[in-house]
């Protein structure tokens, strides 16, 4: 079952492009009749990230001060909260709703494939292998229904 992971790591690169599936889309991976798996589009994964960290602590230090450090940094854990609740929400907005600009950027990553193998591909695979029905470009056969 690695080896078949493996391969599919190699292929993930070329499926962006050559699948084109859109955010949320989803393709059947067929070879010679059978499901092997199914690949999806998801959303690119939504992050925060500080721009202005002096501003962020002076905030923090008024908000929130015990979770400053003595060392003058937000502690790391109140600051993944932070980042986390910030890139759900899309903003940064504090506890009485105000929008704070200019300290924290929401950035959504590119779209990437996810493989889900159906739970007999490693058989199917191996057949279709041994039967010459796919071959290392698995990829392009796959697609061809081969």
């Amino acid at each position: 079952m690695q080896v078949l992971k493996d391969r599919l790591r190699v292929w993930e690169i070329d499926a962006k492009s050559a699948l084109g599936l859109l955010p949320g889309e989803r393709k059947a991976a067929v070879a010679d009749g059978v499901v092997l798996g199914h690949v999806s589009m998801a959303k690119g994964r939504k992050t925060a990230k500080v721009v202005n960290e002096a501003a962020v602590l002076a905030y923090v230090k008024v908000h929130h001060p015990t979770e400053i450090e003595v060392e003058e940094r937000v502690r790391p854990a109140f600051l993944k909260s932070l980042l986390d609740d910030v890139a759900k929400k899309g903003a940064f907005v504090d506890s009485d709703g105000v929008v704070i600009d200019g300290l924290i950027d929401v950035v959504t990553g590119d779209p990437y494939p996810i493989c889900k193998l159906a739970d007999d591909a490693d058989l199917n695979i191996a057949g279709l292998l041994a039967r010459g029905q796919l071959g290392v470009n698995g990829l392009r056969q796959l697609e061809a229904g081969q």
